[in-house]
């Protein structure tokens, strides 16, 4: 049998949306009920660049989200609306389009008569059976998907049970207000780059993925709290506190999925700032914030940069 037909076809439209999400924010969080948000903080995950053109204003996106999360705060609102164009991370709608779901088919699943426990060791199958039995999923459920898919899968199933979707990502809520209020929409990357940073991962990498995403989850109440507390209080030290505990034993997927990509955007908004419009980004929290995130790259640069 399929193993999209043994998932629900429901749920696969949904893990379908979320792998456009997932490689940009690794943080695994917990129930909506576990949260008190913070509503009258004087910082929020949103800095500006001051140039002579022009202001660029950089948000830290939460791709997966509570419902509760909105409404966001009037200052978001306001940078949001002082600006003719809006970059995202990655072409979102792409998801949508049945040639990308059917390339999702294509590389994520092994052909007949080859399988996950085959391809990862026996701990880290062992590991995934624990998990899926605790999530209600039987293994054969999962044992035909490559390991970046079996892993976005599985997370993306406790990310349903606990209240966050990505219909509520912030991501999205922009993308359907700039495209009603008939703004220029760009993205720094699109689909296929994105899910090619999964699928062109080596054997060694995939496991990786699937262990950082296990070990996660082992904690996915735990830091329930905290991520939307952050975010929304726009502590970046904290916010980059969990994304550095999450990949402390995978420094080489922090490369894949933030220090490289960092980079790369950094040349795309270094040319943004001679435009003579205001420009409204959006990108993962992740990409923001620490050492190696865009803040601190741009700051290097010796751009003006504000915390709203």
């Amino acid at each position: 049998m399929n193993p999209v037909t043994r998932l629900n076809r429901g749920l696969f439209s949904r893990i379908i949306l979320f792998i456009i999400v997932f490689t940009t924010f690794s943080i695994f969080t917990g129930p909506v009920s576990a949260y008190k948000l913070l509503e009258n903080s004087n910082k929020h995950c949103l800095w500006s660049i001051e140039t002579a053109n022009n202001t660029i204003y950089l948000l830290g996106s939460l791709h997966i989200s509570p419902g509760e999360i909105y409404p966001l705060p009037e200052v978001i609102e306001h940078a949001y609306s002082k600006c003719s164009k809006i970059i995202f991370e990655a072409d979102i709608e792409a998801v949508h389009d049945p040639s990308f779901q059917a390339r999702i088919m294509t590389l994520g699943v092994y052909p007949e008569g080859d399988t996950l426990e085959a391809n990862v060791s026996r701990q880290t199958f062992d590991l995934l059976k624990k998990k899926a039995n605790s999530a209600g999923l039987s293994i054969e459920q999962l044992n035909r998907l490559k390991p970046w898919l079996c892993a976005i899968s599985i997370t993306s199933i406790e990310f349903l049970k606990l209240g966050f979707n990505p219909i509520y990502g912030i991501d999205i809520y922009f993308m359907n207000k700039a495209k009603k209020d008939g703004k220029e929409m760009l993205a720094f990357e699109t689909a296929e780059f994105q899910l090619s940073l999964m699928a062109k991962m080596t054997r060694k990498q995939g496991e990786m993925m699937l262990r950082q995403t296990l070990k996660d989850l082992e904690v996915i109440e735990k830091d329930a709290a905290n991520l939307v507390n952050y975010w929304k209080s726009g502590d970046s030290d904290r916010l980059d506190s969990l994304i550095t505990a999450s990949f402390k034993d995978f420094p080489e997927l922090y490369d894949r999925w933030f220090t490289s990509r960092n980079k790369m955007w950094l040349s795309e908004i270094k040319k943004l700032t001679g435009e003579n419009e205001n420009i409204f980004i959006v990108v993962g929290a992740g990409h923001l914030v620490g050492r190696d995130g865009l803040i601190e790259l741009l700051r290097k640069q010796n751009y003006k940069i504000h915390q709203k």
